[in-house]
Formats: C-alpha cells, sequence, structure tokens
C-alpha cells in the first residue's frame, strides 16, 4: 500500500491531509486489523467497519470543508490526477475519473454527454465533504459492497451532478497484479447482484432513478 499512499502525497497541488481509512475489524476477515508503517504525512483513521465505504464517509466525517477526494488502495494515482478531479468539479458537481449511467442497472438517470449517474471510487472521487454528512450505508453486507452505486444515490438525491474528468481516469494503473476483486461472491452476491440490489435499494432509499420502461 505504501506505493499507492507515496503518490498521493507526490499530487499537484500537494493535498492538505492524506488519511487512510481502516476499520478496527472486518466482517469478513478474523480478528482485529494490523497495519504496516505508513509513510510519514499520512493520517490513520480507524472506525466501524461500514463496507468500502468507510474510505468516503470516514474520511468527510474528519473534514471541516474545502473538497475531499476519495479513492481505492489498490490504483497508484500518477501526476495530474487529483488536478483533473479537482478542476472537474464545482461548488455543485462532483467529479470522477470514470463513471457509467444506472441505464446499465434497468433504471434512468441524468447521464449524458460528460456527465455520469455512478462515480467509481477506483478512480477517485471529488466531493465537498458536507455533501456526505448525513450518508449512511445499507443494511445488508452485499449491497454495502457496491459503495459506488449508494454513495452516487445519495449525492443524486442530493441535486449534486457529477461529471467525468478523462484525464484523471487516465493518470492511473494498478497498484497490484488482478486479485479476482470482481469475480467474488459478498454476503452470496455476485458483483452484478451486489449492483442491482443496492441500485433497487438506493431507488427505495432515496426516491431517485425510476425504473426504465
Amino acid at each position: 500500500m505504501r506505493p499507492v499512499l507515496e503518490a498521493l502525497l507526490r499530487q499537484n497541488p500537494a493535498p492538505e491531509r492524506v488519511l487512510l481509512c481502516v476499520a478496527e475489524r472486518y466482517e469478513r476477515f478474523p480478528g482485529p486489523v494490523r497495519l504496516t508503517e505508513v509513510p510519514e504525512g499520512v493520517e490513520l483513521v480507524r472506525g466501524e467497519d461500514i463496507g468500502p465505504g468507510m474510505k468516503a464517509l470516514a474520511a468527510a466525517r474528519h473534514l471541516p470543508g474545502g473538497r475531499l477526494i476519495y479513492c481505492d488502495d489498490d490504483w497508484i494515482a500518477g501526476p495530474g490526477w487529483a488536478a483533473a478531479l479537482l478542476a472537474a468539479g464545482d461548488a455543485r458537481t462532483a467529479a470522477t475519473g470514470q463513471g457509467f449511467g444506472v441505464e446499465r442497472l434497468g433504471r434512468s438517470g441524468a447521464a449524458g454527454p460528460g456527465v455520469v449517474d455512478i462515480a467509481q471510487g477506483f478512480s477517485g472521487v471529488s466531493v465537498r465533504p458536507e455533501w456526505l454528512g448525513d450518508a449512511t450505508p445499507p443494511d445488508r453486507a452485499g449491497e454495502r459492497a457496491a459503495d459506488d452505486i449508494w454513495l452516487s444515490a445519495h449525492l443524486a438525491a442530493r441535486g449534486i451532478a457529477i461529471r467525468e474528468a478523462p484525464e484523471a481516469r487516465a493518470a492511473l494503473h494498478p497498484a497490484y497484479e488482478a486479485d479476482g476483486l470482481q469475480q467474488a461472491r459478498i454476503a452470496g452476491m455476485t458483483r452484478a447482484e451486489a449492483n442491482q440490489a443496492c441500485a433497487d435499494w438506493a431507488a427505495r432509499r432515496y426516491g431517485v432513478w425510476p425504473k426504465t420502461a
């Protein structure tokens, strides 16, 4: 993980803070989580396991304002990644390196040229922390695992558009060899099943993304 964190520290403009959000314990893995040393300049945030969305919610609750970029821990951000995400967002617009429309989940959204419904966390997502202040994940573990979907639904319910920043995606490369995460089953669900279940939950919870005919 060190190369991932060091790449974040090297971004220009330099981040005011880099937070590594890690649960004390994880439902999927037995025993407490023990961490190796992190690079100087990285702050460790511990908390409850709420699934992969912890990277966004825990960080948002530790920042008083400004702009938060959250991302996954298995991609290395090259030069220009953070700058592209910051440039694409504004006071009422989030930004992501890569996203997609909810049409692929059988629902209708606001996706159009340069605008997506779902921000994909692996590519980085730029938001204002207060937009996530009252966000809560689904109760079911499979749906919680689809954090890109429920976090994006929360933004949609607040009227926050999501703009795509292809330059940010182009600046990324995988930190590790493929580990089969997309093929893993979570709480008995495939990734596709979890995505669909989460989209259905989000539509009920937030009143967004009606079903397509």
